[in-house]
Order: C-alpha cells, then structure tokens, then sequence
C-alpha cells in the first residue's frame, strides 16, 4: 500500500473509532445495555406540572436584549443579520424542524438557509436523506445544473412541500450564476428513488470497481457480494419506497457484513474514501432494518430504542467523514429533525415517552458535539398554536395543542412576538425563568418539555406562534 492509501485508510479508521467511542462514552452515561440499531418515531409526552407550581415569567430585559423578532412570509433576508453575531465563524450549523410536518417552519428554514448561503459564505448542504441517494442526486445537479435532481433525492414529504418551493427556486439561481454548491445526505438508509429503484447503487458500484480493476470485477468474492444485493434490489422493487426492510436471519447478516468489509477495505486500498463510507453505512442500514416491522415499532419500545440509538449512531459517523474529511474547509449547513441535533438529550424530562427512554437514548448531536464543539451551532424550532399535517392546499391539518404558561412560546406570545429567533447562550442572566422548569416544546406538539440547561441541549430556538401544515 503506498502512502497515500495507507493515510485515507488510518484516517477512515480513526474516524470510525472516534464515533465508537464517543458512543461507549454517552451510553456510559445514560445507562448499560443499550444495543446499537435506529428508526426514529416523534416521541409524544404527557408532561403535567403541578397546579401549585408557580410560574415565574421570562423578563422583559432578557426578551429586549437576546430576542430577534423575525418576519413571516416575506423573502426579505435583512431581519436576519443577527445571524452573523449569533452563529459568528461557526462553520456548521444544524437547522431543525419540531416534525416532518412543519410548513412554516419549512419556509423560514429556507429563508434561513438562503441567508447563510448569501451572507455568509455557506457552500454545502447536508440532508437528513440517503448518503448514497444525495451522491447520486449531486452528480446529477453537476451534470444537468437542474435542482430538481436534489429535489428528486430527499425525503418526500420534503421534496412535495409547496414551502420549499421558494428555496429550490433560490437554490437553482445560484447555480445558473456559477455558485459552487454541494450536496450530501447522512443518512444509513436508501431513502428515495435513487437509492431504492432500478438497482441504482449497485450498478455503479459495479461501473466503478470494474474501472478500477477489472480483476476483483470478476473475483468471487465480489460477485457474492452481488448476488446479495440482487435479493436486496429484488425485495426493494417488489415493496417500494415504503419497504423498510429486506429480511435476513443472523448467519446471513454476519455473512453479508463480513463480505461488506471486504468490499470496504479493498476500497480504501483505492483510495475510495467515500465510496468505502456509503458502502460501510448502507450495508449496516440494511441489516439494522433486517427484522424491522411496523409492530415491532409501535409495541416494542427497547427493540425501537435500540433501532433509534444504531440509525443515529450510523448518521453521526457519516457526518464525522463528511465534516472532518470530504467538507474539512466548507460551511456546512445540516438539514433534518431536531432530535437528531439535540445534544445532552437524556436531560430533558420526561424520560420516559410512551415506554421509549430518552434518557438512554443516543443522538447523532450527542455524539458528533464534542468533535466539533467549536465549530458547530444547533437551531431547533418551537410553535405556540396552530396546524400541522401533511395536506393538500386548503386542508386544515392537525390542531397544536396550546403550550403551558411556563413555555418559551407562551411568554413570547404575551410579548406579542410572531416569530423570533433565542439564542439560548445567555440564559444564566435570566436564571429565575430558566431554572424554574423553562419548557420548550421541540419534539412534537403534546410535549412539554423541561431541560435543567437548555444552552448544553441547543444553541437557539427558533418559535413561531402559528404553525401552518405543509402543502401540495
């Protein structure tokens, strides 16, 4: 192995140790026995207070001097320069959503999104989506220069939302005037066309091994690691985009992984760092989901802990690959669901979600953080009141459910705010309100959720008072 190869493959080995190990180290902390595995499902709590608990009101002063009010519906980027104090020279930042239903927060993410990029110099754009789906949706965009190829690679209810119609058209502009953008996903699974018809990654794993060496091409340890993906696709096209899973028992899923390792570290050898990272995620992703079944999630809380707690352990270590090697020197921009950005998530109360344990729960935040504590800062997103769903335009969608008079959007709704952007940094100069059980709902629209430092779980807050559903 010249020196070279020998340096991409320390470094992917180091990469994978650090997460393993900053695993052991959060699961150390929340509790023995969790094995790894994830698919996550929105918690939804049942958080009463005491009705003689008193309520101590945010400050007007605190409000004055750390709150942003922010615009709605307008495209208008000036409300937003805040950004450039608030965020500094941190080079990611993680942008949430409370759920995958959140039609406004989607269209002022956007505009969020838009002012980093414009302002601020941002350049990549990580999705919670397949790593090798948005792979092939990158390529795409270079080769057609078309945004409707990325589009194509998120998730559906991402892709279909008429709020994000604004961004894509954005996003497209850049490109026309040259604007050097890229984009990836994080995510263990095959979340969209790309990835889950036609056999699309196999075929260009096969394109770029047999360009690679012709020999190994046709070795017999590589057409067995074919013929498995063949079953793979096979059981993919037969259930479609909804297929979670493709059946294995243990001797095959240790079979299969031995194979895939093989497959990895010939890669590596070639300096295909990231093609050895997709196939190292998307294998694992395959087995992970081997014994999964809608029952199984709904009714059997440790399976789904363990599920949960292997999917963002998978996403955290193909983050450390894409921020410490692939984007070392860009400003990234992460794109999901604030649960898996959160940090310190076992702190938040309650524990205990419908039998599912946050507190020996793993997020991907919790586990990147202390790698990139420097570098990095968390939004998550908070609503007062409103709709949410998935609905057609003119549809109404699912009540919120009004928050309690300890929350956050409480006290900014009594201090007329329609939406505003907390940074959560300064909450100590407001200690009375913040440690007397300050609640912020960002998981879902039932939970009252109470953190005893909410600066150590995010770095801000997003709220809007008015949540409307996504359209399309």
């Amino acid at each position: 192995m010249d020196t070279k190869k020998e340096a991409n493959q320390n470094q992917l080995i180091l990469m994978k140790a650090t997460v393993k190990k900053q695993m052991a180290s959060t699961l150390k902390k929340v509790g023995r026995g969790v094995h790894l595995v994830g698919f996550l499902v929105f918690p939804l709590f049942n958080f009463a207070q005491s009705k003689n608990e008193r309520v101590t009101n945010l400050s007007g002063q605190w409000v004055s001097e750390n709150v942003h009010s922010i615009k709605l519906n307008t495209d208008e980027l000036k409300d937003l320069e805040f950004l450039k104090n608030e965020v500094g020279n941190k080079r990611i930042v993680a942008i949430g959503e409370q759920t995958h239903n959140d039609g406004a927060t989607f269209q002022l993410r956007g505009k969020m999104i838009e002012y980093l990029i414009e302002e601020m110099g941002f350049e990549v754009i990580l999705f919670e989506a397949g790593m090798f789906d948005l792979h092939y949706a990158n390529e795409s965009v270079k080769r057609s220069m078309q945004i409707d190829s990325l589009r194509n690679g998120i998730l559906w209810f991402w892709k279909n939302a008429n709020q994000h119609d604004h961004l894509f058209a954005y996003l497209q502009q850049q490109l026309q005037k040259g604007k050097e953008l890229e984009f990836g996903g994080f995510d263990c699974k095959l979340t969209s066309s790309y990835g889950r018809k036609n056999g699309h990654y196999a075929n260009m794993l096969k394109a770029l091994v047999k360009t690679l060496d012709s020999q190994f091409f046709s070795s017999a340890d590589f057409v067995s690691y074919l013929h498995v993906w063949d079953r793979i696709d096979a059981d993919m096209k037969k259930g479609g985009l909804g297929s979670f899973s493709f059946k294995m028992n243990a001797r095959e899923q240790a079979d299969f992984l031995k194979q895939s390792q093989f497959i990895q570290q010939w890669l590596l050898n070639k300096g295909q760092l990231e093609w050895a990272q997709m196939v190292n995620t998307i294998d694992k992703g395959i087995v992970l989901y081997a014994d999964f079944s809608i029952g199984k999630a709904l009714f059997n809380k440790e399976w789904l802990l363990n599920l949960n707690n292997g999917r963002d352990s998978l996403m955290a270590e193909n983050l450390q690959y894409q921020l410490a090697t692939k984007y070392a020197n860009k400003k990234v921009i992460l794109f999901g669901a604030t649960y898996h950005f959160a940090r310190n998530i076992q702190t938040i109360t309650p524990s205990k979600v419908r039998g599912l344990r946050l507190d020996k729960s793993v997020t991907t935040g919790g586990i990147l953080h202390p790698m990139f504590h420097n570098e990095i800062y968390t939004i998550g997103f908070t609503a007062h009141e409103g709709t949410y769903g998935y609905v057609k335009k003119g549809g109404k969608g699912k009540s919120v459910k009004k928050a309690s008079s300890k929350s956050l959007s409480y006290q900014l709704v009594n201090q007329k705010y329609d939406a505003a952007f907390v940074p959560l940094k300064n909450i100590s100069a407001d200690s009375q309100y913040w440690s007397n059980g300050a609640i912020i709902r960002f998981l879902d629209y039932k939970t009252d959720t109470a953190a005893p430092d909410w600066s150590a779980v995010m770095d801000a807050v997003v709220y809007i008072k008015t949540m409307t559903p996504i359209t399309y």
